[in-house]
């Protein structure tokens, strides 16, 4: 009789070890699938929050570029020398063109004198 009382014993703890397992384990591929469910919709949404980011700076350096577009067009409009000689009586100046010996070039070098660093200009006169 004890030798039949084990084996029933044997027989219904494998089958709850068996059945535990089968159980723990579709608990962790549930939990699994629930993790991998919420990483993606996370991911899915930063991606698209950067999408409507990307889309507000894209359409602010297009109004950038035109608006440069529109200031480069009057700086032209501005040094014209029609314009020029315009500005120069409304504010009562008397200037004219300088001659060819009156313009002095300056070029800027980045050379390093007597210990001291910095820019320094040279002038030369232009023959025209």
């Amino acid at each position: 009789m004890k030798r039949n009382h084990y084996r029933n014993v044997r027989r219904h703890s494998s089958f709850r070890t068996e059945g535990m397992l089968g159980f723990s384990l579709t608990i962790i591929a549930i939990s699994m699938v629930a993790i991998g469910g919420i990483s993606y919709l996370s991911y899915r949404s930063r991606c698209s929050a950067l999408g409507r980011e990307i889309t507000t700076l894209e359409n602010e350096l297009a109004k950038l570029n035109k608006d440069r577009t529109v200031e480069e067009a009057k700086w032209a409009e501005c040094r014209r020398p029609d314009q020029i000689q315009d500005a120069l009586t409304r504010h009562g100046l008397d200037m004219a063109i300088p001659r060819g010996e009156q313009i002095v070039d300056l070029q800027r070098t980045n050379q390093r004198t007597a210990g001291r660093g910095g820019d320094t200009a040279v002038a030369s006169n232009r023959k025209r």
